[in-house]
């Protein structure tokens, strides 16, 4: 396509299955705060993020959609909070978010066949941010030997995967909304200190 020696159509115009103009825009506004009490043993954590993300896309091959444009904006809360039980044991929790745009820029323009020059895959129109939870409650223990053990749950809407779609036998990435993922579990961490 951007070759010295293209191949040209017609109208003298190199041979392409898209030429796409694309423009993101990502904006966030943060605040976050901390909180100690019980002689620093307590320690609150609690923040707020705002994310906001807009696209636009030309096409300007003849015959696709001329422009797309999408814009996101996400609220992204978060909160943590731990307690010193001793000096070598802590109990803690933690609350996340987080938000994923579909990644392939190839979701916002038409696609066309280099055989047949007509739209082989439309863009995508509906194609929401994937947009996760996560929640975890878990103790440490450091000294001699170190232990960490947690109990974890994460919840994920419009998950976004990343697939291989075949257009004229060549591979195209594309994303897909794979709808919702819950993955619950307990991880145990053993370990120890080298005093050498």
């Amino acid at each position: 396509m951007t070759g010295c020696y293209s191949i040209l159509t017609q109208a003298g115009i190199p041979l392409s299955r898209y030429n796409i103009n694309f423009v993101q825009q990502t904006n966030a506004l943060f605040i976050n705060d901390t909180f100690k009490a019980l002689n620093d043993r307590l320690t609150i954590e609690a923040g707020f993020k705002e994310a906001m993300v807009s696209r636009m896309s030309t096409q300007l091959i003849r015959g696709a959609n001329y422009k797309s444009t999408v814009n996101y904006a996400e609220p992204l809360p978060q909160f943590a909070a731990s307690y010193r039980i001793t000096p070598h044991d802590q109990i803690y929790i933690n609350g996340s978010t987080g938000f994923r745009a579909p990644s392939s820029i190839l979701t916002m323009a038409d696609y066309f066949s280099t055989s047949t020059g007509k739209i082989a895959h439309s863009r995508a129109s509906n194609l929401s941010p994937e947009y996760s939870i996560g929640e975890e409650i878990g103790y440490r223990h450091t000294g001699l030997v170190n232990i960490s053990a947690a109990l974890f749950n994460y919840n994920l809407t419009n998950r976004q995967l990343n697939s291989t779609v075949y257009l004229n036998g060549a591979a195209t990435t594309a994303s897909i909304n794979a709808g919702g993922q819950t993955s619950r579990g307990a991880e145990l961490e053993p370990g120890s200190v080298d005093k050498r």
